[in-house]
């Protein structure tokens, strides 16, 4: 099977039908990389990653790849290359830990008024999260509904004290380090425009 196909069977129907079930993977997640072209210069690439880490290239037909407007998938840093092998899941923690994340943050309230743009997983210990309105969140590598609902905590104070984080530390247990911006950000609110039944479409 190629990598975007999940699986596949096919049932007889009798006395002429064949009905064939197929399920795609579903991406969460994007990686940039540059790779040597036939020509020796370094080009970008684009894979794609589901819930469980299975690597997918772009579909490609006729030997062009087909565009496909996913720019509202959160991107992956720090991803090493050899991890990135199509049909195979990768099997770094630190990436794994940030498909996690995206999985429990998906089901958050954060979701609603939050844009991830990137998770840095170069971090042995933590992920560094990047948000659409330029904030760094750091997070330790488990126990991620706990600390998504300290963060919705810190987010509601802002909003409270019209201020924007600047920064906050989730990976400290005991107490919450964060940093505000010195004026305060206006940022329209997100509309939820959903198109399909994805939970990591972003929102417009």
């Amino acid at each position: 099977l190629v990598p975007l196909i999940e699986s596949a069977a096919v049932q007889r129907v009798l006395p002429r039908t064949l009905r064939l079930a197929i399920s795609e993977r579903e991406p969460v997640a994007q990686v940039h990389v540059f790779e040597s072209g036939s020509d020796g210069l370094l080009a970008p690439r684009v894979f794609y990653l589901d819930q469980n880490g299975c690597v997918m290239s772009p579909l490609v037909i006729n030997g062009q790849t087909v565009p496909q407007t996913r720019e509202w998938l959160p991107t992956l840093t720090g991803v090493p290359g050899n991890q990135l092998r199509p049909g195979l899941a990768v099997e770094t923690p630190e990436i794994r830990a940030a498909l996690n994340f995206i999985s429990e943050f998906a089901k958050s309230s954060l979701m609603e008024v939050v844009g991830i743009h990137y998770i840095d997983t170069s971090n042995s210990q933590t992920l560094l999260i990047t948000t659409e309105e330029g904030a760094e969140i750091t997070l330790g590598l488990a126990d991620f509904p706990t600390q998504l609902r300290r963060w919705r905590s810190v987010y509601d104070l802002g909003v409270r004290s019209n201020k924007s984080l600047a920064s906050l530390d989730l990976a400290v247990a005991n107490y919450v380090p964060a940093r505000w911006l010195e004026e305060p950000v206006i940022v329209p609110p997100h509309k939820t425009n959903i198109s399909n039944s994805s939970p990591y479409r972003k929102r417009h």
